[in-house]
């Protein structure tokens, strides 16, 4: 769609249509935890908490399981 509630729209349509399950991008406990584990492989490729962590800002679930994990 051109707007996002068209592609909302049109997403939950195909989910009634075909039985495929919705993952929110966020606004989900469960979509956060998933990308928290970012931080996983932060810390693992690092060795150490780094001082700085810099995270692109979309809709937010991105960056809420990272400092989520981190704090």
């Amino acid at each position: 769609g051109k707007t996002y509630d068209m592609a909302a729209e049109a997403a939950l349509a195909d989910v009634a249509r075909t039985g495929a399950t919705l993952v929110p991008p966020y606004d989900d406990l469960r979509t956060m935890a998933g990308q928290g584990t970012i931080a996983v492989e932060i810390l693992q490729q690092l060795g150490s908490e780094p001082d700085l962590v810099v995270v692109p800002v979309g809709g937010g679930g991105c960056i809420s399981g990272i400092t989520t994990y981190l704090a």
